[in-house]
């Protein structure tokens, strides 16, 4: 009897140990996809300036996605991230998109040396730019630094 007792009290505090091991590394992992993510605001946010500052109409960076492919649909699925936050989110996310589809636009409107349509293309990325710094990313960054 004694041996059974001591049987079950091993395999409940495995039991134990597993589940908090398995807390412990979701905690984890939520917090680093928040702090990559985190840093991919912080980054667009830089280079949504230095195109607003700049003088290149057709520059061959990108506002990065890495996170906003990957981190976000994680944190989507087991995160405490609210309907609201969602939003928020996903506006910032959605506007580096659009930035980044308008970068290319604008390549490919400076290869076909279609100026008229590329200073049109370049209005429209300063007024994205000038709205994802102005409007997006305060909110967007204060989600993120939230959760972290």
């Amino acid at each position: 009897m004694e041996a059974l007792a001591i049987a079950v009290t091993g395999v409940f505090l495995g039991f134990l140990l597993t589940m908090w091991r398995i807390e412990h590394a979701s905690k984890t992992g939520l917090k680093r996809h928040w702090s990559v993510l985190e840093a991919e605001i912080e980054v667009a946010y830089s280079r949504a300036g230095d195109y607003l500052n700049g003088k290149v109409q057709a520059p061959l960076y990108r506002l990065p996605t890495f996170a906003s492919t990957t981190a976000f649909p994680a944190l989507l699925q087991n995160s405490d991230m609210t309907s609201d936050e969602f939003r928020v989110l996903e506006k910032f996310l959605s506007w580096v998109a659009d930035i980044n589809r308008g970068l290319s636009n604008a390549d490919e409107l400076r290869k076909a040396h279609s100026t008229k349509l590329l200073e049109q293309e370049n209005t429209r990325l300063l007024d994205k730019c000038k709205k994802l710094r102005d409007e997006y990313y305060e909110p967007a960054r204060l989600i993120v630094s939230r959760h972290r």
